[in-house]
């Protein structure tokens, strides 16, 4: 697999870093590391020769630092045999979507909300702009104080709908990820209660929602098996969980209860079964997930 990490020299991003390390990478997957830095405007493009020294100075400033960055993040990634850095010049979000287009990349690995010493190296809400405009997943690493205590293999939750977008998820996850590293998988399915549904609970209303629920269960049961068949069957559970509007909340506090390490969804999902998840949940769950985030595309 090919990894693309983008690194802007933050505590978060430092953390990400540690992430990529110690997660259920293969070691021989591909790593590029790559430090962007975005060039500014003169603040006076009328007397240029006021701000030119200045401006120098923090682009000389700006490639050493990257220069020091790159290295220390290779040295930091030594578990993998071919890692690489590169340094990059533009908007974060553009160079790193067109770097992956371009070498070909399976995985962006990004921090949420990272800034350097330098204070313009970020990549905050870039994260979002990659997930948006991405040709691979995207893996978005919130910062969380129990990884860094972390020890052992990984709990996994997915979010399932039944949708060629979280099949795509499981599948991706299976084959470029080491299962040896993963304790747990949690297959999860939403289902989203709509808010009047208490309120007319007919017996109408109640066939209608146990037959769905049938579905559901049926689904869950063969992407079980179908798992089953790549990892050991006593590691992977299956859950349906009714939530009243909120299928990220839904999502977000499963993970919580069950200790999750890292939450697997695919983007832009519609189901058969009435678009049970996914969709705009995506931008919910990286403004609020406490843990990591992995995001797939079809």
């Amino acid at each position: 697999m090919k990894i693309l990490f983008a690194t802007d020299g933050s505590a978060q991003s430092e953390h990400a870093c540690q992430f990529l390390q110690r997660g259920p990478f293969y070691a021989g997957s591909e790593i590029h590391v790559i430090s962007i830095f975005e060039p500014i405007p003169f603040c006076n493009p009328l007397t240029p020769e006021l701000n030119f020294p200045s401006y120098t100075e923090y682009q000389k400033m700006a490639r050493d630092h990257a220069s020091a960055l790159l290295s220390q993040t290779k040295s930091q990634l030594n578990r993998f045999q071919h890692v690489r850095g590169v340094f990059l010049e533009g908007q974060p979000a553009d160079e790193i979507v067109n770097y992956a287009k371009t070498h070909e990349i399976d995985l962006i690995v990004i921090g949420s909300r990272g800034l350097n010493p330098l204070q313009k190296w970020y990549l905050g809400s870039v994260s979002a702009q990659v997930v948006d405009h991405s040709p691979c997943a995207v893996l978005v690493y919130k910062d969380s104080p129990e990884f860094m205590q972390h020890t052992g293999p990984f709990r996994v939750v997915t979010g399932f709908d039944d949708s060629k977008s979280s099949q795509h998820s499981l599948d991706f996850f299976f084959t470029q990820f080491d299962s040896s590293q993963v304790k747990e998988l949690h297959i999860l399915t939403v289902m989203e209660l709509a808010y009047h549904y208490g309120m007319t609970s007919t017996a109408l209303l109640a066939q209608a929602w146990d037959s769905m629920r049938d579905q559901v269960e049926v689904s869950l049961t063969t992407i079980k098996a179908r798992c089953g068949k790549q990892f050991p069957s006593e590691k992977v559970h299956t859950y349906i969980v009714e939530e009243v509007g909120d299928i990220a909340h839904g999502l977000l506090e499963f993970s919580k209860k069950h200790d999750a390490d890292l939450l697997v969804i695919g983007k832009k999902g519609k189901s058969l079964l009435e678009r049970l998840l996914i969709g705009s949940v995506t931008e919910r769950l990286l403004h609020h997930a406490h843990i990591p985030v992995l995001i797939t595309h079809l």
